[in-house]
């Protein structure tokens, strides 16, 4: 099967999420997906599976992960030198 790797964005609020009954039969699987991530991506191939072997909906939503605040940021000059940091030690390892 040919298949549109495009994902929708949904513009619901979360109130409205929330309001989707899970236990009916008929409720989609909601996948949240970074674009970024290549963890993400290497998931959607067998997610789209699930779709395909079970006949499940799939209602996609976007995730953006805000790394740098839980792994802290760093800005480097053009060689790799580190300037600025806020990452402990711990995050660096």
């Amino acid at each position: 099967m040919s298949r549109n790797y495009a994902l929708p964005l949904h513009q619901q609020s979360l109130s409205d999420r929330q309001a989707m009954d899970p236990l009916q039969s008929d409720a989609p699987l909601i996948v949240y997906v970074d674009y970024k991530s290549p963890y993400a991506f290497l998931a959607l191939v067998p997610t789209y599976q699930l779709e395909d072997d079970f006949g499940i909906r799939i209602d996609w939503w976007h995730l953006t992960l805000d790394i740098g605040s839980y792994l802290g940021t760093a800005k480097a000059d053009e060689r790799g030198k580190v300037l600025e940091s806020n990452r402990s030690e711990e995050q660096w390892a």
